[in-house]
């Protein structure tokens, strides 16, 4: 299963010895990990003045809207609106798990290969990589259980639409 929490196997973090993730080596930690071909879609983002925090790096809830706005790209390269209207279903977030990988920095441009795994009648994950497009360092992954949600008619959960199931096949 892609998803796993784990303790990690890491003797020495990303940024060394001395960075403070290294007190982290043995705790349990989120494992999201996804073949290549699960990917179908792609959009790139800059890092902006507002996206970055004290250490000088993107802020984490600032990488959290931006696989927010991959996955709202992506829908609507599917023909799939969020919001939904009365004929189709929108969707609710379920869920959402990050892992961050290493740092980006101001100005970078960030690549967010999105696709869909774990299929139900309901919706399914859409699962998101960030790339530092400058040097192909993995930033961060993410994944977002969505369910269809009739918000113009029962107000329950709806069915996927075709459009969104027959892009994880």
């Amino acid at each position: 299963m892609p998803l796993s929490l784990a303790p990690t196997t890491d003797k020495i973090p990303p940024r060394g010895r001395d960075h403070p993730t290294a007190r982290l080596t043995g705790m349990a930690r989120l494992k999201l990990e996804y073949p290549d071909q699960a990917y179908t879609h792609s959009t790139t983002l800059q890092v902006r003045f507002d996206d970055i925090n004290a250490g000088m790096h993107l802020a984490h809830d600032r990488l959290v809207s931006f696989v927010a706005e991959a996955r709202s790209r992506f829908l609507e390269h599917l023909g799939i609106s969020e919001i939904g209207d009365e004929r189709t279903p929108g969707v609710i977030v379920s869920d959402l798990a990050v892992v961050y990988r290493a740092e980006a920095r101001l100005r970078d441009t960030l690549r967010l290969d999105s696709g869909i795994v774990d299929l139900t009648r309901y919706g399914g994950d859409v699962i998101c990589r960030v790339i530092r497009e400058s040097d192909g360092t993995l930033v961060g992954v993410a994944k977002v259980n969505l369910v269809f949600f009739d918000y113009h008619g029962s107000n329950r959960p709806a069915p996927a639409p075709a459009a969104f199931t027959d892009a994880a096949n």
